[in-house]
């Protein structure tokens, strides 16, 4: 139910004060949220450095810490992304489009492109 119109309801509850029916609905939205990455084959985080987030940033670096694979886009180019982020992932999993991302999806699904095992952790236990 994230959507423009529950957004303008959050900033309305922020704006009035009501704190405490905030933080109810927004523990339900971050458990909900990282209750899905824990549930995820991978992730990847389009990340776009002109909008304030907070969340995303919890759900990305959740992933690595699960040892998902993680990818970052950003298609305003690498130079935008936050210096952290370097200091995080190997450069190979940072993407300035998706059209790039993709076409390294494909090359790991057809074997051109090996995966660490060392970093990821995947579920379906053929593939560990």
């Amino acid at each position: 139910d994230e959507n423009d119109e529950y957004r303008k309801y959050l900033i309305n509850l922020r704006k009035n004060g009501q704190y405490d029916e905030l933080s109810y609905v927004m523990h339900k939205i971050r458990r909900e949220d990282l209750s899905m990455v824990d549930r995820s084959d991978a992730v990847i985080f389009n990340y776009d450095p002109d909008l304030m987030t907070c969340g995303s940033y919890e759900e990305y670096f959740w992933s690595l810490r699960l040892k998902r694979p993680a990818f970052i886009v950003i298609e305003k180019g690498l130079n935008r992304l936050p210096l952290w982020i370097y200091g995080c992932v190997p450069r190979e999993y940072m993407f300035d489009s998706l059209k790039k991302l993709c076409y390294h999806l494909r090359e790991i699904d057809t074997r051109k492109v090996g995966i660490d095992l060392n970093r990821w952790r995947l579920l379906d236990y053929k593939y560990r």
